[in-house]
């Protein structure tokens, strides 16, 4: 094989070796439990970075995984679960305005289902809650990220 071969072979298979394997079903039992409590998550998420089952390729997963046939931020979304979003978008560094949660008609980004979840959230309290972090997220002051983002 020659040598540009070899290189073209190792080039493509560099983001396979490279990608984060998925949230197992029992880590993903464990997430959805944390995400219930506030706090809980941030120490889940570390015991499982330092044990080498969770990295922060993985934050996006982390919003999306099945609790109970929800995924874990419309949890902390009818949960008002603050602390536990922000640590999941702010802290993991998730980019607020990539296409990644599931719907319907495709993916949206955090701040469009937030959007949507502020009309659609099941009562008024996860609206508000909604409403306030599409916001809260937005916002420079509130999502050092931001800042990371524009420099991309």
């Amino acid at each position: 094989m020659n040598i540009l071969r070899l290189i073209s072979v190792i080039a493509v298979a560099m983001p396979l070796v490279a990608q984060a394997a998925p949230v197992s079903a029992d880590d993903g039992r464990e997430l959805c439990q944390a995400a219930a409590q506030d706090g809980a998550l941030e120490v889940m998420v570390d015991n499982l970075m330092a044990s080498g089952r969770f990295d922060y390729d993985m934050a996006p997963e982390l919003l999306t995984l099945d609790c109970g046939g929800v995924t874990l931020i419309q949890s902390l979304i009818n949960q008002a679960g603050a602390e536990n979003l922000e640590f999941a978008v702010i802290d993991l560094g998730i980019d607020v305005n990539d296409p990644l949660v599931p719907v319907e008609a495709g993916a949206l980004s955090v701040v469009q289902y937030l959007m949507q979840q502020a009309v659609l959230a099941p009562n008024p309290e996860a609206r508000q809650f909604a409403m306030e972090y599409m916001q809260d997220f937005r916002s420079v002051d509130f999502n050092p990220n931001l800042q990371l983002v524009t420099l991309k």
